[in-house]
C-alpha cells in the first residue's frame, strides 16, 4: 500500500516552489489547503464540514480527494493527526493527562483516555510507562 502524502511545508511557503505549484494544480488546491489547516492546528477539534468549508470544497469532494490521495477518510486523517499530537504531548511528563486532553480539545479526560486506548491498545498512563523503558 502506498505511503500517505505528508505536507509539512506551511501553506504560505508552498507557492515559492514551481514544482509544488504544478503538484497542487494536479491534486487540487482544496486538498492541500485542508491538509495545511489541520497541520497548522493539529490539536484543534476539526469537524469535516468545517474543514471542507474552510478549504473551499464540498464535503463529498474533499472526502473523495482524501480517499484518492491520502488513502484514508478525512475523519481517519483527523483522528490519526490528533493521536500523533497526543503521543507527542504525553512524552512530556510535566503535563498531566488531564492537561493533555484539554490541549487537544477533548471534552473530558475520560473521553480522551477512551479515544487513546481504542487506537493504541493502552491507556495514556500505560503509554507513558512504555516509553520510559
Amino acid at each position: 500500500m502506498p505511503k500517505p502524502l505528508n505536507f509539512s511545508i506551511p501553506l504560505s511557503d508552498t507557492f515559492a516552489y514551481p514544482a509544488y505549484r504544478l503538484f497542487v494544480c494536479a491534486i487540487g488546491i482544496a486538498f492541500v489547503i485542508a491538509i495545511s489547516l489541520v497541520m497548522a492546528e493539529p490539536s484543534r477539534d476539526w469537524r469535516v464540514p468545517e474543514l471542507a468549508d474552510a478549504a473551499g470544497a464540498s464535503r463529498s469532494g474533499l472526502q473523495r480527494m482524501f480517499k484518492e490521495f491520502q488513502k484514508e477518510s478525512i475523519h481517519e486523517f483527523l483522528q490519526r493527526t490528533r493521536l500523533d499530537q497526543a503521543r507527542q504531548l504525553l512524552c512530556d511528563e510535566r503535563l498531566a493527562v488531564k492537561e493533555v486532553s484539554a490541549r487537544l480539545s477533548f471534552s473530558s479526560e475520560f473521553y480522551f483516555s477512551r479515544f487513546f486506548r481504542k487506537r493504541t491498545g493502552m491507556s495514556p498512563r500505560q503509554f507513558r510507562e512504555s516509553i520510559k523503558d
